[in-house]
């Protein structure tokens, strides 16, 4: 598989704004983490709470909203130990969320 040049996020725009779906260039892979294709992620209440409170930037940043994620390793840091390409992954981020 090609490293990916570009990932998708999902996010508000703005207080009582529609979801939209922001794409922007991946970065290259940093050493000590791992690339997951992302199959489902959720919207939760906190997220919904936050958006309506006016905290927007908390779930509309750069980072997307979907932190609770499952998917596949596509690709592994050079520094990482204990994971394959391949393990089907699940978690919850409060770092960089997208959907490849």
């Amino acid at each position: 598989m090609v490293y990916p040049l570009t990932n998708q996020a999902l996010r508000f725009s703005g207080l009582g704004a529609d979801l939209e779906v922001l794409e922007k260039d991946l970065p290259p892979l940093p050493a000590k983490e791992i690339l997951v294709k992302v199959h489902a992620a959720s919207i939760n209440p906190v997220d919904i709470q936050l958006w309506r409170s006016g905290l927007v930037g908390v779930v509309a940043g750069d980072k997307g909203m979907g932190r609770d994620f499952s998917g596949t390793v596509i690709y592994i840091g050079k520094e990482v130990r204990g994971w394959t390409v391949g393990d089907e992954v699940y978690g919850l981020l409060f770092e960089i969320v997208s959907l490849l």
